[in-house]
């Protein structure tokens, strides 16, 4: 009827009175659209862009263009250009005679002169005192350093100490340190003693593990992703351009959610806040077991949620028994 009004000039009243009789006795969703009816048919101009915006010809395309443009009148800021601030005038800048021009009399200083700056005095050498207790400083590093106690015995050193025949000395690990004290002898406790004369003293020393980690053998983690079929939903929806349909459902967006969940496929679902298509529930049903190249059990499908608990559809699917059995799951 809308389409209709915005070709004729004037819509009769006897059209008008239906519409208002409809109303008073209909639900939240024929009501809304009684009142976008009322509204827009006084508005001939606002109707005609509505249908210029439209893609095609068709009913959801020309209900899309309508909830579109609600959405935009509602976003728009309402202000009233009465509240909107205004500058005050300028007032034009008339320069104000100068003191020395009115009294020809030299005009005496309020406040004393500042005095003239003095000159700082020049930074003093460093005093034997301080250089003196630096010098006592870094003897005393110094001497932490060559601490043979403080030194830091290397995996090295005790495998070297392990396989001396004595274990009464250890060689220093800097070849530049000098003074170092042995360490304490300790004694090895094995359950059996290997004869004299077999080198099997290398049983008795603590297993280095290797820092270096060998390659897994099995299949790599991108081979196993690269086998799963991820699709991204534009991608998908771009792919399967041939067999497209959709239409308006009455359930909701969570109804219908839950009427595709109960068909034990392989759902994957996009936030409506995500791109691509924002504002739209983007839903894609994956193959179970099927090539990546094969689209057979593949379906894209968008949501677009109303004010009256229904949603608009769009679905794409190359599949015809699927494409056919998500139809009648959607109406």
């Amino acid at each position: 009827m809308l389409r209709i009004s915005a070709a004729s000039d004037v819509v009769p009243s006897e059209v008008i009175e239906m519409v208002k009789d409809l109303h008073t006795r209909s639900g939240r969703h024929l009501r809304r659209r009684c009142d976008q009816f009322t509204s827009l048919s006084q508005s001939k101009d606002v109707l005609r862009h509505i249908l210029t915006s439209t893609h095609s010809s068709s009913l959801p395309d020309f209900v899309f263009a309508l909830e579109k443009y609600e959405a935009e009148q509602q976003r728009a800021p309402s202000r009233s250009p009465s509240l909107i601030p205004k500058s005050p005038p300028l007032k034009p800048y008339t320069p104000e005679p100068s003191s020395s021009r009115a009294s020809p009399v030299p005009s005496k200083l309020r406040y004393a002169a500042y005095e003239t700056p003095r000159p700082t005095p020049k930074l003093r050498r460093r005093s034997s005192t301080s250089s003196r207790h630096s010098d006592d400083t870094g003897s005393h590093v110094g001497s932490l350093f060559r601490d043979p106690m403080l030194m830091t015995v290397t995996p090295g050193d005790l495998s070297l100490v392990a396989q001396t025949s004595d274990l009464r000395s250890i060689p220093s690990s800097p070849p530049k340190q000098t003074r170092l004290s042995p360490l304490p002898v300790v004694q090895i406790l094995d359950e059996e003693t290997p004869p004299v004369g077999i080198g099997s003293v290398s049983a008795d020393l603590i297993a280095l593990d290797s820092p270096f980690m060998s390659e897994p053998t099995g299949p790599s983690l991108a081979s196993t992703v690269s086998s799963i079929m991820e699709h991204d939903f534009e991608t998908t929806w771009n792919s399967l351009q041939s067999g497209a349909a959709r239409g308006w459902c009455e359930a909701s967006m969570d109804t219908v959610l839950r009427r595709l969940q109960a068909l034990q496929r392989r759902l994957k679902v996009t936030e409506r806040d995500q791109a691509p298509f924002e504002g739209d529930l983007k839903i894609v049903i994956h193959p179970e077991g099927a090539s990546p190249s094969s689209k057979e059990g593949l379906a894209a499908i968008r949501l677009k949620e109303s004010d009256d608990d229904s949603c608009l559809w769009w679905l794409r699917s190359e599949d015809e028994e699927l494409r056919n059995i998500v139809k009648a799951t959607l109406r």
